[in-house]
């Protein structure tokens, strides 16, 4: 079975909710790296989607970012931004976009991986 096949298949079995509505809108573009072509193909995928100034414009704007888990663990030999965090170059991109679409405030959110545990000591 191929990727596809398995993501379809297990797609299959979460509850309705939990599925992409029928005929949602996809922008994909390929990007070579988080250099300088990051920036406009993100912008251009925003804008395939009906742009962001109608949704944030004046408005203050919530990102959350996937930076969790133990900064120790790793996918091979990758460092953290290149496997399971969102890469600063994104982040850092998408906070550029969602000012010039002209959001009021940008706050960037995520959880210290070392708070999640409730129980976990405080430094």
């Amino acid at each position: 079975m191929n990727r596809r096949g398995f993501l379809g298949a297990a797609a299959a079995l979460l509850p309705l909710p939990a599925r992409a509505a029928a005929g949602a809108k996809v922008s994909v573009a390929r990007c070579r790296s988080y250099g300088p072509e990051l920036t406009p193909a993100l912008e251009k995928m925003f804008d395939q989607l009906g742009g962001m100034a109608s949704l944030v414009k004046g408005k203050t704007v919530a990102m959350k970012v996937n930076l969790t888990g133990v900064p120790t663990t790793r996918l091979g030999y990758l460092p953290a931004e290149l496997a399971h965090w969102t890469h600063p170059a994104v982040i850092g991109a998408t906070a550029h976009l969602l000012a010039k679409a002209g959001a009021h405030r940008i706050r960037i959110l995520e959880s210290a991986w070392s708070t999640a545990d409730p129980d976990a000591p405080t430094t």
